[in-house]
């Protein structure tokens, strides 16, 4: 920006080797806005160049005052060279500081405005998870104490497992990285030993045949005000006690 008056804090940048990188400059290049960082740049690298153009005249200038054998002239070149070297290094690490600001404040804006990309899911469904990747990976010698159901969806607890590993895999996939492997060991192999397991849901059932034999739990509902004498915090004892006492003044014995 050859011409423009310079901004405050860059008034003779570079004109004297005392002109280094400092507190004062640091503070001054984070309270400036986005423009005026870009204004800032622009003056430390043209006052870079220009020092740099100096400092080439004043060792061309030496050259020449040696080769007329004038000791003065050489003196003169001399100490100017100096000076513009010093002058040079400090309006460099100056560049470099607004350079590194600039860089830092895009890097910024960038983090603002990212956004994670939503991966889609990959399956419609449980019974789209199943048919399209669950069961066509997983192999395994049925018989001999592990049994499966091509009906499965026949089955509550399975489909209920199959679904929980449907929406972990998703999740997991979502994430990247190794977690899929988490999922293989944390999750599907702790279901698949309950779901292929003698005693599992699927205990009657054959490869190619399914068997209704199984019925839900047993659940009878419980008496009014009941959950008013259990506890519901999980680290507190069971009063044993009450309970029988409860239990004792409803049936009226």
């Amino acid at each position: 920006m050859t011409g423009a008056a310079p901004l405050p804090g860059m008034e003779g940048i570079g004109e004297g080797p005392n002109d280094a990188v400092g507190d004062k400059f640091a503070e001054w290049i984070e309270g400036l806005d986005g423009g005026e960082l870009k204004s800032a740049l622009g003056q430390a690298a043209a006052a870079e160049a220009r020092l740099r153009s100096e400092y080439a005249d004043a060792i061309e200038a030496k050259g020449q005052a040696t080769a007329r054998g004038d000791r003065q002239a050489v003196g003169v070149a001399r100490a100017l060279a100096k000076a513009r070297s010093d002058a040079v290094r400090s309006a460099s690490a100056r560049t470099q500081a607004v350079r590194a600001a600039v860089r830092a404040r895009r890097e910024v804006r960038a983090a603002d405005a990212y956004e994670p990309e939503e991966i889609p899911e990959r399956f419609i469904d449980v019974e789209d998870f199943v048919s399209r990747f669950f069961a066509p990976v997983i192999e395994r010698r049925l018989g001999a104490g592990l049994i499966w159901c091509p009906k499965w969806w026949k089955h509550p607890d399975a489909v209920n497992r199959l679904w929980a590993l449907w929406r972990a895999y998703e999740a997991f996939r979502a994430q990247g990285g190794t977690a899929l492997s988490a999922w293989w060991i944390y999750h599907v192999d702790s279901h698949l030993n309950v779901l292929m397991a003698e005693w599992g849901p699927f205990f009657k059932c054959r490869k190619n045949k399914h068997v209704d034999e199984l019925h839900p739990l047993p659940n009878d509902p419980a008496p009014e005000g009941w959950w008013e004498v259990v506890s519901m915090d999980i680290d507190a004892p069971v009063d044993v006690q009450g309970l029988a006492n409860h239990d004792t003044e409803r049936s009226g014995t």
